[in-house]
């Protein structure tokens, strides 16, 4: 069954004690479980659902700690509310128990003496010249509701010596940006030590931090975002990387780390 983003978010029904429901099919699987970027924004989704006076989405926390897939269920809290800051949480769990849990910091904007960023785009082909990405018969299946293009840097199991890499991302769907879909995207990218693999080879996302840079981004034409996801370190199975999202006019929208287990 195909449902894409859009409608899937907007399938999330709340019950009596608060929760809320969604069934995730199959279409968003990434090999056993859901694809992580989709749970993470159910959660997002589910915390805004719960509260509408939220401030804008400065960070989130979010640790997969188990497979989700079909029926699940989301349970959110706010941790501590503030006058400038708001933290919440968000527990999305499936038949066999909880599976992502996520925290959510809201933040008011606030006066500054600096307005300034470290994180320059690099110069790379546009997405109407680079090479179209997850083409092959390992991709994973969640990433039929995604196009990608490679600027730079290596294809998933290919054995490439690279370790720095870039993609071009956007839905298939047609939608308006907001917090969540980004969230979403912005874990496409397999991770960058991937590409180093001679074979296909499982890989699980631990844990994902994400800054977000601006409000209300935009993407740059025809909805692409450009994504970077680099290695750092790799040894006794888990892999460190940074990750990097720009948007229209080269601004940086989004800045994350991951721990990502690797079974190789």
């Amino acid at each position: 069954m195909s449902t894409p983003f859009t409608d899937l978010t907007q399938s999330m029904q709340t019950q009596a004690d608060g929760s809320q429901t969604v069934a995730i099919p199959e279409g968003w699987s990434q090999g056993q479980s859901t694809y992580g970027g989709l749970t993470a924004a159910l959660g997002l989704q589910g915390v805004l659902n719960a509260n509408d006076d939220l401030p804008p989405l400065r960070s989130a926390l979010v640790n997969f700690v188990g497979p989700a897939a079909g029926e699940v269920v989301v349970k959110t809290d706010i941790v501590r509310p503030g006058r400038s800051m708001t933290v919440a949480g968000a527990n999305l769990l499936g038949e066999r128990g909880l599976a992502t849990r996520s925290t959510f910091s809201f933040g008011v904007a606030r006066e500054s003496l600096f307005d300034e960023t470290h994180l320059p785009a690099p110069d790379l082909v546009g997405p109407e010249d680079a090479d179209a990405d997850f083409q092959g018969p390992h991709r994973p299946t969640f990433t039929q509701y995604f196009e990608a293009r490679l600027a730079q840097g290596g294809r998933p199991g290919s054995g490439s010596a690279q370790t720095n890499h870039y993609l071009w991302v956007r839905f298939r769907e047609t939608l308006t940006p907001s917090v969540v879909s980004m969230l979403a995207l912005a874990d496409m990218p397999p991770p960058a030590m991937v590409p180093r693999f001679p074979v296909p080879k499982p890989i699980s996302t631990v844990t994902w931090m994400v800054n977000m840079l601006q409000v209300n981004p935009q993407p740059f034409d025809d909805g692409w975002w450009l994504l970077q996801s680099r290695a750092e370190h790799a040894a006794q199975g888990y892999s460190s990387q940074d990750m990097v999202m720009w948007g229209a006019g080269l601004r940086p929208v989004i800045a994350g780390r991951q721990l990502v287990a690797i079974y190789l």
